[in-house]
């Protein structure tokens, strides 16, 4: 399997701070954004991970797993679009993220990215377009790192209960990345599929 690292134009990193908060920092189209969740208060670095997730679907499964999605139908009665949404929030401060991808067949892969603050002064409200496969990539980057440097359960317990869950992890650095085996099943047992698990690893403890 051919991996290959690339200059992605988004840059995300997160960390936790040894407290209930974590911090996360954004740049994006000559932007810097720097937000504070609290695990006390909910969502955190991982919630923004799921969201994305749930943008996309594969195959005999449509990544029905995150519970702020929505689809958005159009007059035909069919999907449109997938709108994901999270709320983080830094006890005084809240960070209103939208992700929006358009489902249908002859759609590019661009996401369009809200950012909208409120009790921050001043407030604001930013809107980008950037390609779904970057997003991917700058995210699923992000999550290697925490995860290289915590640990899985180290990182969950350091930013006070956040998950990583690692299929969702691989995906998004497989779609970053552009490549297909490590999501591709096969017969494990007769009726039951499965994947490599060689291959995953391999994916998972990339650096990107």
């Amino acid at each position: 399997m051919t991996l290959q690292k690339r200059d992605c134009p988004i840059k995300i990193r997160a960390y936790p701070t040894g407290s209930q908060f974590s911090c996360v920092e954004f740049d994006i189209h000559a932007d810097h954004f720097r937000f504070a969740p609290s695990a006390a208060l909910g969502c955190h670095f991982g919630d923004f991970a799921k969201a994305l997730y749930a943008l996309y679907y594969e195959e005999f499964d449509p990544h029905a797993e995150w519970n702020s999605c929505h689809s958005e139908v159009g007059e035909n009665g069919g999907i449109e679009a997938m709108v994901s949404k999270v709320e983080w929030d830094n006890e005084g401060e809240l960070l209103y993220i939208t992700m929006r991808r358009s489902w249908l067949p002859d759609a590019d892969d661009i996401i369009e990215l809200k950012l909208e603050t409120e009790l921050v002064m001043p407030p604001f409200q930013k809107t980008y377009r950037v390609a779904g496969r970057d997003l991917c990539y700058a995210v699923g980057k992000c999550c290697t790192e925490l995860l290289k440097k915590y640990g899985v359960y180290g990182y969950h317990t350091a930013a006070e209960g956040d998950l990583l869950p690692l299929h969702q992890v691989l995906f998004l650095k497989a779609h970053g990345l552009q490549v297909r085996e490590p999501r591709m099943l096969r017969a494990a047992d007769p009726f039951v599929t499965g994947t490599d698990f060689e291959k995953e690893m391999e994916l998972l403890r990339f650096d990107m």
